[in-house]
């Protein structure tokens, strides 16, 4: 608890030294529209983290800062009790198989 607690506040001090150098030298840097879509999703996956330390529960938590689309699917096998990725319905006909139905 105290290695994550740590963990957090750095990410904020990691924050706001680099909102300090945007404000400070701006407009000397260029940003990528990538760059500024991993920054969102990185201050997302902030307030989610902080939220949940605090013992709230967080919904649609983000656990990709990749494919942030992605939700953890809990199945509850032994093996592994969480997996992560697509939720795929398929349908066979005449050894044909098609996607009925996918979601994230």
């Amino acid at each position: 608890r105290m290695l994550k607690r740590r963990m957090i506040k750095l990410l904020e001090k990691l924050l706001s030294q680099r909102d300090g150098i945007h404000s400070e030298y701006g407009a000397l840097l260029r940003y990528t529209q990538d760059y500024h879509k991993r920054l969102s999703i990185i201050r997302k996956v902030f307030v989610q983290e902080k939220e949940m330390f605090e013992g709230r529960k967080v919904s649609d938590r983000i656990v990709s800062i990749d494919r942030h689309y992605v939700r953890p699917i809990v199945r509850g096998k032994e093996t592994k009790s969480v997996e992560f990725g697509a939720k795929v319905n398929n349908i066979q006909i005449d050894g044909i198989s098609f996607i009925e139905h996918l979601s994230f």
